[in-house]
């Protein structure tokens, strides 16, 4: 006889309910897994007695979902992106597939991506070294910087590769979409995205990420050429240095290439002749151009998309907690501008100038701004002034010597003109929502989870498992270079091993394979 305390385990008294189908989908909208989710159930509904099911079925719940999905999640998502695209004015996507009938290529925006990249798109990031889902297809955000200095998407894409091509298709269709290019583009050293950068943003600049650069030196140089101090010293005051003109910054580095011996080193050759793509020399002359200098802006992004996704998606599960990720960015960002509009900054000078940035400025700008004005008060001073037809020009020199020009035209005309046309835009852009869909039962799980039922007819299908350079790997972890293993090696602390009692990186169990390499 089963004891009553073990009656609830029986398979006729287990039974996913309507509540638990709910929460379920509640739960897997927000990345929870099934053993978080029955735990939380248990606590909701007052104990194990109560929940009315164990934590397995939740699992093979979530299973035969994924079962009655496989094959129709692409078609699920590209169904689901028409009917926003009918429901919702400003919401864009387009596709492109195989010969084989496999998806090869995505790439979609809301009306909200659009309207932040009429006001921030100048200068994009993107970046694709992050691929999570378990086709490994290549996932690229376009990001920028809004006027908190946080992250913002313009939008976001998938492709099967990472070839000239197919990067070609994907610009093409953000720009086609945005309905002009971005000013300066930062990515990191792919010679297929260079290409497609050049055959489709004939009018971009395009920078490449110093810190990528940076990162591979020790595995670019001999170890001897890094190990001198004075050597690492001049190189990056060198490198670094955004005072630099581009004839100064020549001068530096060809004086250190020689003073040094450097002349046979092939990537200081190499990077001299790039220099034009990474050196912050070389974008004096662009707007804002330090800004947005390094694709960590996009890193920071991958990582905050990660929080949102794992590596076992399919596509429509990516996608909806894409979609969350990016409700979660958007809800920063009100927080943000409630903040701006409450806080009342405190001027630490009394310049007209630091009154009139804290006016125009977020909050969280003017904190970088006043610690910038209130340097240049203690050690600037203006040492000239010319006008010249409608533009002001301020030499200003500091405590050091150096000296900066500034240039002020008079253009009040060409903002309000600008304000009213971006209020026209808003109201062009937005529309209504789509309206939520309603239903129960287990084979309607689909369409509670994905706002879709899964579709009868199947056109586009998924692509195989591709390799790629990101941290979209089967693993879903980016790939270490010899280099970052070995400084991870050499940061793990010792311990003593059980069976050789030495003091190691290796144990019992693998102390005679691994002693000769590990013990260190």
């Amino acid at each position: 006889m089963v004891d009553k305390k073990h009656v609830r385990y029986m398979k006729s008294n287990r039974n996913l309910g309507d509540i638990h189908y709910k929460f379920m989908q509640d739960c897997s909208k927000a990345n929870i897994g099934p053993t978080r989710t029955f735990n939380l159930l248990k606590e909701f509904l007052g104990g194990y007695d109560a929940v009315g099911c164990t934590v397995t079925d939740i699992r093979n719940c979530k299973r035969d979902i994924l079962q009655e999905m496989k094959g129709a999640d692409v078609q699920m998502i590209l169904n689901q992106m028409e009917v926003k695209k009918n429901a919702c004015d400003g919401f864009h996507y387009k596709f492109q597939q195989g010969t084989d009938g496999k998806l090869k290529s995505l790439f979609w925006c809301d009306a909200v991506s659009r309207k932040n990249y009429t006001m921030f798109g100048d200068i994009v990031s993107f970046d694709t070294t992050y691929s999570t889902n378990k086709y490994c297809m290549v996932f690229g955000p376009f990001t920028g910087k809004d006027n908190h200095g946080c992250p913002v998407t313009f939008g976001a894409g998938f492709v099967s590769n990472e070839g000239a091509d197919s990067f070609s298709w994907l610009l093409s269709e953000f720009v086609d979409c945005m309905g002009f290019a971005p000013k300066l583009i930062i990515t990191d050293q792919d010679w297929g995205m260079k290409l497609a950068i050049e055959r489709v943003l004939t009018s971009t600049r395009h920078r490449w990420c110093m810190w990528h650069i940076m990162m591979k030196l020790p595995e670019k140089v001999p170890k001897r050429i890094l190990a001198n101090e004075e050597l690492k010293k001049d190189l990056d005051s060198c490198i670094w240095s955004e005072l630099l003109e581009p004839e100064e910054f020549e001068e530096t580095w060809l004086t250190i290439v020689d003073q040094y011996g450097l002349q046979n080193e092939a990537w200081f050759t190499t990077m001299f002749a790039h220099r034009e793509y990474w050196i912050p020399a070389y974008f004096r002359d662009f707007p804002m151009g330090s800004l947005l200098k390094k694709t960590s802006f996009s890193e920071s992004e991958n990582s905050f998309f990660k929080r949102y996704t794992n590596p076992h998606f399919n596509l429509a599960d990516f996608v909806m907690h894409y979609n969350s990720a990016l409700d979660a960015q958007r809800n920063i960002t009100e927080r943000l501008d409630f903040s701006d509009a409450s806080k009342v900054p405190i001027l630490s000078t009394e310049l007209l100038f630091e009154k009139h940035a804290a006016a125009m400025y977020t909050d969280r700008i003017f904190q970088q701004v006043q610690d910038e004005i209130a340097e240049a008060h203690r050690r600037c001073r203006m040492s000239h002034f010319e006008l010249e037809d409608n533009t002001e020009i301020y030499t200003i020199m500091d405590s050091h010597r150096n000296k900066g020009v500034v240039r002020h035209e008079s253009n009040a005309n060409d903002i309000f003109a600008l304000f009213d046309g971006m209020e026209e835009l808003s109201h062009k852009l937005f529309g209504d929502t789509v309206p939520s869909v309603s239903s129960m039962g287990k084979a309607q799980s689909i369409e509670n989870l994905y706002g879709l039922a899964r579709p009868n007819v199947v056109t586009v299908h998924p692509l195989n498992v591709v390799s790629t350079k990101g941290s979209g790997s089967t693993s879903g972890k980016r790939i270490q270079s010899s280099l970052e293993k070995a400084i991870i090696l050499q940061n793990k602390p010792k311990r003593r091993c059980a069976k050789c009692r030495e003091m190691g990186h290796h144990d019992a169990r693998n102390c005679g394979r691994e002693k000769g390499k590990s013990n260190m």
